[in-house]
């Protein structure tokens, strides 16, 4: 189990969206119906209601060699929101998933407890279409957007592994875009990790915004119950905000307080 050092407090965290995402094995269409009276039990803090739809496409191959195509669009389940869109419910036939949203990353946060307790709200809410957990995947994502007070920066006073030009070729002159993305295994919580830091579009005049996108998952390929789901997410968020500190330098932090 991942050790929990003593966590910075951040003022204004980058953190743009967090979500929690819970699998479960695929329900039948019969529990669509179920899914949509949920919305019930969700006003009126989440007036907003839209259908999710799952695109599904079929090529058929006929003799004298014309193919034809079908498009479907399958209901799978409804996102429910608040009016300001921070909060997010998708109540899917395949699991639920709970955003969190902070459109500009140099504001507040509500923080982990926050996502942690609509999210469990919500799950509990599920659980009476859904019966008994099935559970497949577990997962948390955090996706920052670092702010910087420049458009010409080294990455490397910022970020502790950032992407890199070879050094053998100095007529580069500068580095006009990047993404980088590396996935590892974890042992304790089992998981897998998703890092990716990148260059993203830009609203801030005369400076740079990079994405810290973490994602740290586990699956089970036998679906089990829910009696040990939230002490795994907890593990999940001590492992984020280890590797949220590891990949940023001292410097960097300075601009979230």
């Amino acid at each position: 189990m991942p050790i929990e050092p003593e966590a910075p407090i951040y003022s204004r965290p980058p953190v743009s969206e967090a979500l929690i995402d819970i699998k479960v094995k695929t329900l039948p269409d019969e529990k669509i119906p179920k899914l949509e009276a949920l919305h019930n039990q969700f006003l009126p803090k989440f007036p907003v209601k839209k259908r999710r739809f799952q695109a599904a496409g079929k090529i058929n191959i006929e003799q004298a060699g014309i193919s034809t195509t079908e498009i479907s669009n399958k209901p799978v389940g409804f996102i429910f929101e608040t009016p300001d869109k921070s909060l997010i419910v998708q109540v899917k036939t395949d699991g639920l998933t709970l955003n969190q949203i902070k459109p500009d990353p140099r504001k507040s946060w509500p923080g982990w407890e926050s996502l942690r307790n609509e999210a469990k709200l919500a799950w509990e809410r599920y659980l009476e279409v859904i019966g008994t957990p099935r559970i497949t995947r577990l997962a948390i994502r955090y996706i920052n957007q670092i702010v910087i007070e420049s458009d010409n920066i080294d990455l490397e006073e910022y970020f502790t592994a950032p992407p890199k030009i070879p050094s053998e070729l100095p007529q580069v002159q500068d580095m006009e875009n990047f993404f980088s993305r590396v996935v590892f295994g974890n042992s304790d919580p089992k998981a897998t990790v998703i890092i990716i830091q990148a260059q993203s579009p830009n609203p801030y005049e005369g400076k740079m915004t990079i994405t810290l996108d973490i994602d740290i998952f586990r699956e089970y390929p036998e679906p089990k119950g829910d009696e040990s789901l939230w002490q795994t997410l907890d593990q999940f968020r001590i492992l984020k905000n280890n590797i949220f500190e590891a990949s940023l330098t001292q410097k960097t932090k300075a601009l979230f307080n």
